[in-house]
């Protein structure tokens, strides 16, 4: 996959709010986002990536945001997960390097850049997702369409501090996520299994620094063939350096397929 940032400026305050058509934006309260770190080639994992498809499908509209990020240190048993990448394996090892986590292991689910072991049990998401729907996020977060033409997908994100005076330090990070994958495994401890995945991270980029004044990303995206580009989003994340928490995120929800800009001037 190709991603290329084709630039970065400061964010004018008025700018977000003139930005027209085929734009979403960030919600006041702080919107959870959920990390699941996976592999096909782990057996505990398939419950975990089936808790996320449906977790995902209770909140359409938005406000989850999913993120599978298929680890690659699973791939020497005998099965290498088609979606694993070697940098989702060190922004895991990140979490436990600041000691956000209590180790390193698959399935192993962040809620907002804060571990949930206990993701499973009844309302133990609900109860973290209610406690940030209490919290304004400092941060205002916009993704504008700008083209979807056949070979690229080229998009503005912008990041824009609700009070430039009491800005914080702050990463920003791009995600571009299919969802409606599966894979049939024939090896591996999995072997067997027709797995499925959706929120699967197919292109990941960052950190970038996020200045008081704001920022705006110019981002292209050539998806690869097969990609189905109703079932692909794009994520901005706003976090906390060195992998901390999670100040706010945003993402497209219909599908980039649904902005049809690829004549617009």
């Amino acid at each position: 996959m190709r991603l290329l940032i084709l630039s970065l400026c400061l964010l004018p305050a008025a700018l977000l709010a003139a930005v027209e058509s085929c734009t979403t934006t960030s919600r006041t309260a702080v919107t959870p986002v959920l990390e699941l770190f996976t592999s096909e080639g782990c057996s505990s994992c398939p419950p975990a990536d089936r808790w996320l498809s449906e977790t995902l499908q209770r909140h359409a509209d938005g406000d989850v945001i999913g993120l599978s990020m298929h680890v690659d240190y699973w791939n020497y048993l005998g099965w290498k997960d088609p979606f694993s990448d070697a940098r989702f394996s060190a922004r895991q090892a990140a979490y436990r390097q600041r000691s956000s986590t209590r180790g390193v292991y698959t399935p192993q689910l962040l809620v907002s850049g804060i571990e949930l072991p206990d993701w499973s049990e009844a309302g133990r998401f609900e109860s973290r997702r209610d406690t940030l729907a209490q919290q304004k996020a400092p941060i205002r977060l916009g993704i504008a369409m700008t083209s979807n033409a056949a070979s690229m997908l080229t998009a503005t994100i912008y990041y824009q501090w609700l009070s430039p005076q009491q800005a914080e330090p702050a990463e920003a990070w791009l995600a571009l996520t299919e969802s409606g994958l599966g894979s049939n495994v024939i090896n591996g401890e999995n072997s067997g299994r027709q797995l499925r995945h959706d929120g699967v991270v197919r292109a990941w980029l960052g950190p970038y620094v996020i200045p008081a004044e704001g920022l705006s990303l110019n981002a292209s995206f050539a998806p690869k063939q097969g990609w189905r580009r109703e079932y692909l989003s794009i994520v901005a994340l706003a976090q906390q350096p060195n992998v901390g928490r999670l100040l706010q995120a945003v993402a497209t929800t219909e599908g980039v397929a649904a902005c049809s800009v690829a004549s617009r001037k």
